[in-house]
């Protein structure tokens, strides 16, 4: 598991609100943290994501783009169709 920081990149809010509820997490998994250990069992699309964490998909496709400004996971090169027949870019963690 990886322990994302209080000033990650993708982090943006100041406010004391904020910080609070940050250093009162008490070594709960955030979502980004559950999405990047999930990726360590292999190649998968946002949609997959969504699914096996019981998430909405715009949650992952949120927390897969603060994943990748904090340069943990990148394009796999593959991808998987979607239930609508779409491609979907599978996710991996950066090598």
């Amino acid at each position: 598991m990886v322990q994302l920081t209080f000033d990650y990149k993708a982090y943006r809010k100041e406010s004391k609100t904020s910080k609070e509820a940050w250093s009162s997490k008490n070594n709960k998994q955030t979502l980004a943290e559950r999405v990047y250990d999930l990726l360590g069992n292999g190649k998968l699309a946002n949609f997959e994501i969504a699914r096996e964490l019981e998430q909405p998909l715009s949650s992952i496709c949120a927390r897969i783009n603060e994943l990748k400004k904090d340069n943990l996971v990148e394009d796999s090169g593959t991808t998987t169709k979607s239930e609508y027949g779409k491609n979907c870019v599978r996710w991996q963690r950066k090598k």
